[in-house]
Parts: structure tokens; sequence; C-alpha cells
């Protein structure tokens, strides 16, 4: 999932470098470009956002499985010891 997020953030930053030169060789209205240029941002900053947000969550995970693991090999080595 995060991998995935990376990819679409990546291709984001290049849409956004097209959109750049689109308004230096005029191609397009400045004011569609900049139009584009905000929803681009925007949708960079979601990607952002939810990449920081798995990252967590996967460290969460990973953290409670390793005291999860601590405390099951501490209950067996009660039980059988």
């Amino acid at each position: 999932f995060i991998s995935k997020l990376s990819i679409a953030l990546k291709e984001a930053n290049e849409t956004e470098y097209w959109f750049e030169l689109s308004k230096a060789i005029a191609e397009y209205s400045v004011e569609q470009i900049n139009a584009m240029l905000e929803k681009c941002n925007v949708l960079k900053v979601i990607l952002i956002s939810s990449i920081r947000t798995a990252k967590e969550l996967k460290n969460e995970k990973v953290k409670k499985c390793n005291f999860c693991s601590f405390i099951s090999e501490a209950i067996h080595g009660f039980i059988f010891s």
C-alpha cells in the first residue's frame, strides 16, 4: 500500500513538472494551468499525509507484534520451565 502511494506521489510530482512546462510554453492559459497545479498540490498533500499515516500504523503494528511476541515467549518460558 505504501509503495503504491509512493508511486502515485512520484506521478503527481511529474504531473506538476509538466504543468509548469506547459505554462512556460503557453500551451494553455495561465489560469487553467494554475487551477490544475492547485489540484495537483492538494493531491500531493493528501498522498504525503496518507503515506505518513500508513508508515506510522505499520510501525505501531511492528511494535505491538514485537511486544506480543515477547509476552508470548515469557509466558511460554514460565509455563514450561
